[in-house]
């Protein structure tokens, strides 16, 4: 997979700036350690990304990260609007430097500590409800269709105990190659999606 950049024209206010990564399946390896990376890049005020764009570069509104998980390959994306009189480029820029700071040296033990509770406080979460979406039998369902284990809870939270730095970094090593990514920039305008250019760098 090479490099893909899209430019869409849609109904919005400012300028977003969408990134995404093809990643690991849900529980296969990498899995948990690219979910916490995920979350210290991208989660929270906290974040490395929100402190950075939104705080200290101001040239960010929000930052919000998704990582879409299911048994084939998965895709880890995060979105940015950019704030007004700064540029999607600029953002970017900012993204490719953290992702290769975290790739480079890894996290810091208090990220490490804070992407696990906030791991483990999801998996509580989602046992406070029997139905729904994200629900207990919705994870129960999960563990069946994908392991054959419904009762699979324990070794999944285990699964993000066990994540280390160093494998977290290698994680990101392997799999947020900047030069194998879908970068898609939307920006205010009206045209149908039809008429999305696509550009592919080798």
């Amino acid at each position: 997979m090479d490099e893909t950049r899209l430019l869409l024209e849609d109904r919005v206010e400012l300028p977003r700036l969408y990134i995404s990564w093809l990643t690991p399946a849900m529980f296969a390896g990498g899995d948990a350690d690219l979910d916490l990376a995920a979350d210290i890049l991208a989660n929270g005020k906290t974040s490395r990304l929100y402190k950075r764009l939104v705080f200290d570069e101001r040239i960010a509104t929000d930052v919000r990260r998704r990582r879409t998980r299911v048994k084939s390959p998965a895709s880890c994306s995060s979105r940015r609007p950019a704030a007004p009189g700064h540029t999607l480029l600029e953002i970017e820029r900012v993204m490719v430097e953290e992702i290769s700071r975290l790739a480079a040296d890894g996290p810091t033990p208090d990220e490490m500590d804070r992407a696990k509770m906030q791991a483990e406080v999801q998996f509580v979460f989602r046992l406070q409800s029997v139905g729904g979406f994200g629900g207990k039998s919705d994870q129960l369902n999960a563990y069946n269709t994908f392991l054959g284990d419904p009762a699979f809870f324990d070794r999944d939270l285990q699964r993000y105990r066990d994540v280390t730095s160093s494998s977290l970094q290698a994680a990101v090593r392997g799999f947020c190659d900047h030069g194998r990514r879908v970068v898609l920039s939307v920006v205010p305008g009206a045209a149908p999606i039809s008429r999305c250019p696509i550009q592919r760098r080798r």
